[in-house]
C-alpha cells in the first residue's frame, strides 16, 4: 500500500509541480524581472515567497489527490499535463510582447481570442487522443513515460529561462525600495555646498518682476542666489506643488489630499 501510494504521490508531483511553478513562478517572475523597479518588493524576496508557495502548493496537492484510484488519478494527471502544455506554449508563443508594464489594458481582438481557444482545444484534447491511441495499442507506459519526459524538459526550459533573466537582471533598483521621504535633517546645513529651494504660496511670476521693476536691487542681498525668471510651475499652491515637485505625480484634485499625498 505505501509503495504504491509513494509511486502514485511522485507521479503526481511531477506533473502537478511543473503546472503549478509554471502558474505561480515561472510567469509571473519573467513580468517581474522584466520590471523590477515597478515592483516594491526585493529581488530575491519575490523569488523566495513564488518559490516556496509554489512548492508547498504542488507538495499539498500531490499529497491529497494520491489517495484517489489510479484511474481517475491518471486522467486528473494527463489534464494537468495538457492544461501546463497550454500554459507554457501561451506565454512563449500567443501572448505577444508583455514584458513592458505601462498601465494599459491588453488588447486582444476576437480573432485572437478565438485563435487562441482553438490551439488550447487542438493541445489538450491532442494529449487525450494520444493517450487512447497509445493505450489501444497498448502501449499506454510509454505515453505516460514520454508524457513525464515531455513535462520534464518544459520544467528544465523554464527554469533556464528564469535563470537568464534572474542574473541579467538589474539588481541595483533594489537599493531605491527602501527610500523613503522624511523631514529628518530638514533645518540643517552641509559645511559644503547646498541648494536651498524657497517656495511662496500664490506668488506669481508677474509679482516678482513687479517688484524688481521698483528696486532692481531687491535680491542684491541673497549673495549665492540664482533667480530663474524662465521656469514653469504646475500648481501655485503649496499643496499640491511640493508633492508633485518631489514625485512627479500629477493632482487633479479628484481625491482627498491625504489620499494623493500617502498615493505619491
Amino acid at each position: 500500500m505505501k509503495k504504491a501510494y509513494w509511486k502514485k504521490f511522485m507521479a503526481s508531483l511531477l506533473f502537478s509541480s511543473v503546472g503549478f511553478f509554471t502558474l505561480f513562478f515561472f510567469s509571473p517572475l519573467e513580468v517581474y524581472l522584466g520590471n523590477p523597479a515597478s515592483f516594491k518588493i526585493y529581488t530575491d524576496s519575490a523569488v523566495l515567497v513564488l518559490f516556496l508557495a509554489s512548492a508547498v502548493i504542488s507538495i499539498a496537492f500531490s499529497f491529497a489527490v494520491s489517495f484517489l484510484p489510479t484511474k481517475p488519478l491518471k486522467h486528473l494527471n494527463l489534464t494537468i499535463f495538457g492544461v501546463t502544455l497550454c500554459f507554457y506554449l501561451q506565454a512563449m508563443l500567443l501572448n505577444g510582447e508583455l514584458i513592458i508594464l505601462n498601465g494599459e489594458q491588453l488588447q486582444l481582438t476576437a480573432g485572437v481570442k478565438f485563435l487562441n481557444i482553438l490551439i488550447w482545444l487542438v493541445i489538450f484534447l491532442g494529449v487525450f487522443a494520444l493517450w487512447f491511441l497509445f493505450k489501444k495499442k497498448r502501449k499506454e507506459k510509454v505515453f505516460i513515460t514520454a508524457a513525464k519526459f515531455i513535462a520534464a524538459a518544459v520544467a528544465l526550459m523554464q527554469l533556464t529561462g528564469f535563470v537568464s533573466l534572474y542574473l541579467s537582471c538589474d539588481k541595483s533598483v533594489n537599493d531605491t525600495k527602501s527610500l523613503y521621504f522624511s523631514n529628518k535633517g530638514e533645518l540643517q546645513l552641509s559645511n559644503q555646498k547646498n541648494v536651498v529651494v524657497f517656495i511662496v504660496d500664490y506668488c506669481d511670476s508677474y509679482l516678482v518682476e513687479e517688484a524688481l521693476a521698483q528696486d532692481p536691487e531687491l535680491f542684491s542681498g541673497l549673495s549665492g542666489f540664482t533667480y530663474y525668471p524662465d521656469t514653469l510651475y504646475s500648481y501655485c499652491r503649496t499643496y499640491p506643488a511640493v508633492p508633485y515637485l518631489l514625485t512627479g505625480n500629477r493632482c487633479y484634485y479628484d481625491t482627498p489630499y491625504a489620499q494623493y499625498a500617502q498615493e505619491s
